[in-house]
């Protein structure tokens, strides 16, 4: 990945009472590269706080929730601030989170007892941005660009991608369960590959293409790949 040195913000919405998955859209303005801090989230409502047990959680590979971040709005003379808390968003004071720095690509879970705003912000990527995906395992990631992208716009680059290795991308239901899946057939289309839509065994629908299935900004989901692959994300610029 590259960044542009173009700096911009997008917002997103968290569910009411809920929890969602969310990856970030904009890579560190400064520091290490392919990386955003914490920091770079700001929370545009009052009432998103650790008294409400509000917080942001990393998502190991088993899927569960990891390492907990909550939100003090009243941090840092009123201007806010993240600190580390256990799974009861009891905050931990001498752990301030703002420089915590995640993957680009690594999607981690956004819960609110009231619903909130973030505010993603920081440098804008620069050319293709690539995703490495663990062989034999599923990573939770997403769109980690600040534009909507659709499924098609995602490139795989190995040719052992395909439905017959079981081998999906998947949306990711409030529960936390895969929902929706895509599977991607590289003999498709004259031998430029497609999505398509398929069950949970990847078993091919090619009467669904889904080339043209909208993931917006921040939105994430689930990649497995049996044998590894690398996925292409476009830049918006």
């Amino acid at each position: 990945m590259e960044s542009a040195n173009v700096v911009g913000y997008n917002t997103g919405d968290t569910a009411v009472a809920d929890f969602v998955y969310r990856v970030a859209s904009f890579e560190g303005i400064s520091g290490t590269e392919n990386t955003f801090k914490l920091g770079q989230i700001s929370v545009g409502d009052s009432d998103f706080a650790w008294w409400n047990n509000d917080y942001i959680a990393t998502v190991a590979s088993s899927g569960a929730q990891d390492q907990y971040y909550t939100w003090d709005p009243d941090a840092n003379e009123g201007n806010g601030g993240w600190f580390a808390c256990d799974e009861t968003q009891a905050i931990d004071y001498d752990t301030p989170a703002d420089n915590i720095e995640f993957p680009m690509n690594q999607a981690f879970f956004v819960f609110s007892a009231n619903g909130a705003t973030l505010t993603f912000s920081g440098s804008v990527l620069k050319g293709d941005s690539e995703l490495f995906a663990v062989a034999a395992d599923l990573t939770y990631t997403g769109n980690f660009t600040p534009s909507t992208i659709t499924l098609g716009d995602i490139v795989v680059g190995d040719a052992d991608y395909a439905w017959w290795n079981n081998d999906y991308i998947a949306t990711i239901a409030t529960s936390g369960a895969q929902d929706q899946y895509y599977t991607w057939d590289p003999d498709a289309n004259e031998g430029n590959g497609g999505w398509f839509a398929c069950d949970e065994t990847q078993a091919i629908d090619y009467e669904a293409s889904a080339n043209n299935v909208e993931f917006p900004a921040n939105q994430a989901f689930i990649f497995f790949t049996a044998n590894g692959a690398t996925l292409n994300i476009p830049s918006p610029l």
